[in-house]
């Protein structure tokens, strides 16, 4: 049986033996499309990924080769369907049982802790290197200790302190600032009547804790510090749970908000009035593409009405565009949020059901506000959602979540001028003084865009010798403007179906400004109908905008991202070659999908065939066997471009 550790050295393993001769890249590349099984990475991520900013000039090339010598390792083990390529990237498919890292997920979800937690044999990627992996690594050790510590509440609970004492001692010795686990070495200590060493031990977290961080332990280590020393009974077996695991009551999670926040101020002045009820719960979703700073919109706002919410101020980032990570779904997300509130770990029941009845129960007499950071879809926070309370619940995604009923919408645009403007003299300073005229052409470049406009004015801030006017300069190269975000949006459209991938591919290569659902389907070669589907589709995933009813556009860096995934792929010769097929009078005429079917005709066309014109006729008039005033309208009649191959490639001319 062929399997995949990652949780330790990465290694592909054939009935228990590692295979051998995979380069390092290779075994890189090979992680990262193991821990974003099921989904399709493009080339551009996986770019980004293995170099981050510091891609050299043969990254695609050896991409390529990796997935290449990748694929050559897994046909001599049998598994050649386990990689397979697809519009947009590559797409790791492995069987269940076959990763270690998703059976640790999935142990660590149905409780058995112990089985998870021998799954690993060393730090996670332990010997690959690429870009991706420090934060990784980070992030699945941090999974291991976390399952860790709720294995020795567990135990705890249940009275095997004694046989914990060694073990903590040494994961204490490794991560010396992780407090929980210095709690339970307390814990475990003075249940062992060894109430010198559980306060020396004590004493020893606080110690490093303010040496290395300038920190105090937080309120529930303090609290049982305490007890130790006074050996209050309620420390004994029966309320050890309790007492080692309650955070404060009135806790505040809200990531930091940042000093330099510019404009939004309409916004502003409708989620903290707007919304903010005395009669029951409050549901807004706030939904906008990548990059336009919907998290940074709401921790903002959250840290202006958190004293309205005594009760809790809780977050948690539901990782539904982030790099490199899952999705957290439904029953993680509620155990996070009841562990926020206070509720210890041994009351959180495991059914995803029970745990959402529970969160509903403990919301139900607080006022408590909750921050639900990028979400996937309405599907993803519904299991979230509050009771009758006085809760305000925040949810952040980059789809309109159009079905979550009762919640209030707030759709984000780019900024505008003035506050772009504003964001950029924040980040820069008096440079941005200087050259008023070269800001608004930055501005301009970064499309109002405000990730865009930060990583910007960051590149500038900390290059002393360069001008606005020279920043300017550099950034009418689209590629380098691209860089800072490309990342982001290829997250957003890696999410996408495959159909709605094609199209965004396509409407990259429009030489308009705009598009209207009959020229969409000429371009695709699919019903008017469809195209609207896939049009609206994007259009809810904030890939497209619509600034008048009826016609699309793109935001100017969507555009260019989708320009360069279409030339990536060879999308331009489809583009010139597919009317031609699709509309001569050929023997394969075309379905209603739009792929050619050798027998059945089209529902609601004819084929027409292109004629010859003499000076003076119509471009695209059909040739029918009916008379014309009874032919029916083609989408080919609506194809407003014309490609013409050139020496240097194909050019794409409008016709009208």
């Amino acid at each position: 049986m062929l399997r995949f550790t990652l949780l330790g050295p990465v290694e592909m393993v054939v009935d228990g033996a590692p295979l051998t001769g995979i380069a390092p890249r290779h075994r890189a590349v090979l992680a990262y499309l193991l821990l974003n099984a099921g989904r399709v990475i493009g080339i551009e991520r996986l770019i980004d990924a293995m170099w981050g900013y510091d891609r050299p000039d043969t990254a695609r090339s050896q991409i390529h080769a990796s997935i290449t010598a990748i694929r050559k390792v897994l046909r001599g083990a049998g598994a050649v369907r386990l990689l397979e390529t697809r519009a947009g990237g590559y797409i790791a498919q492995p069987a269940p049982g076959q990763v270690d890292a998703q059976e640790f997920t999935e142990l660590v979800a149905a409780g058995e802790l112990r089985r998870a937690l021998d799954l690993w044999s060393g730090e996670a990627l332990e010997d690959v290197h690429a870009h991706y992996v420090t934060g990784v690594r980070e992030l699945w050790n941090d999974r291991r200790l976390s399952a860790y510590e709720r294995l020795v509440e567990g135990e705890l609970a249940a009275g095997r302190h004694g046989d914990l004492l060694d073990e903590l001692a040494a994961q204490v010795a490794a991560n010396p600032l992780r407090e929980k686990l210095n709690g339970h070495l307390v814990l475990a200590l003075h249940r062992a009547g060894r109430q010198p060493d559980a306060l020396a031990a004590a004493r020893a977290y606080r110690t490093a804790l303010a040496d290395e961080q300038g920190l105090d332990p937080g309120h529930a280590f303090t609290e049982m510090e305490r007890a130790v020393l006074a050996d209050d009974p309620a420390l004994r077996l029966a309320g050890a749970a309790t007492a080692a695991s309650q955070p404060a009551s009135r806790s505040t999670f809200l990531p930091y908000d940042i000093p330099d926040f510019s404009g939004r101020t309409a916004e502003l002045q409708r989620l903290a009035d707007e919304h903010h009820t005395d009669n029951g719960p409050a549901v807004v979703t706030i939904d906008g593409m990548a990059g336009i700073g919907k998290t940074t919109l709401v921790v903002h706002v959250a840290h202006r009405l958190a004293a309205r919410y005594p009760d809790g101020r809780l977050f948690i980032d539901l990782q539904a565009h982030t790099a490199g990570r899952e999705p957290i779904d439904a029953a993680a997300a509620l155990e996070t949020l009841l562990r926020q509130l206070g509720v210890p770990a041994d009351r959180i029941p495991v059914a995803p059901a029970e745990r959402s009845a529970l969160w509903r129960a403990e919301l139900a007499d607080r006022r408590v506000l909750a921050v639900l950071d990028n979400a996937l879809d309405s599907e993803h926070v519904r299991p979230l959602l509050p009771g009758r309370s006085g809760t305000l619940v925040l949810i952040t995604s980059r789809r309109r979540l159009v079905d979550l009923d009762g919640a209030q919408a707030l759709s984000v645009d780019v900024l505008g001028e003035a506050d772009a403007a504003e964001l950029f003299e924040r980040i820069v300073g008096e440079r941005a003084h200087q050259e008023p005229e070269a800001v608004r052409e930055v501005l301009r470049l970064c499309g109002h865009l405000p990730l865009a406009i930060r990583i910007s004015a960051a590149r500038l801030q900390h290059r002393p010798r360069w001008t606005v006017s020279y920043l300017a300069g550099r950034l009418r190269d689209h590629r380098r403007l691209l860089d800072g975000v490309s990342a982001a949006f290829a997250l957003s459209y890696e999410q996408l179906h495959e159909d709605k991938q094609r199209m965004f591919r396509l409407l990259g290569l429009v030489p308009g400004r705009d598009i209207d659902v009959c020229g969409a389907a000429a371009l695709a070669g699919i019903r008017e109908d469809e195209a609207e589907e896939l049009l609206e589709g994007l259009l809810d995933a904030h890939m497209l905008l619509q600034l008048e009813p009826g016609r699309y556009t793109f935001h100017d860096l969507l555009r260019e991202h989708a320009r360069s995934l279409a030339e990536d792929d060879g999308a331009v010769m489809r583009l010139c070659t597919a009317p031609a097929r699709r509309w001569t009078g050929s023997s394969r005429t075309p379905s209603a999908s739009g792929r050619g079917s050798p027998s059945r005709p089209p529902r609601s066309r004819p084929s027409a065939t292109p004629r010859r014109r003499s000076p003076g006729s119509t471009p695209n008039a059909p040739t029918s066997s009916r008379p014309p005033s009874t032919a029916p309208r083609s989408a080919w009649a609506c194809w407003p471009w014309r490609c013409t191959p050139t020496s240097t490639g194909t050019r794409i001319t409008t016709t009208r």
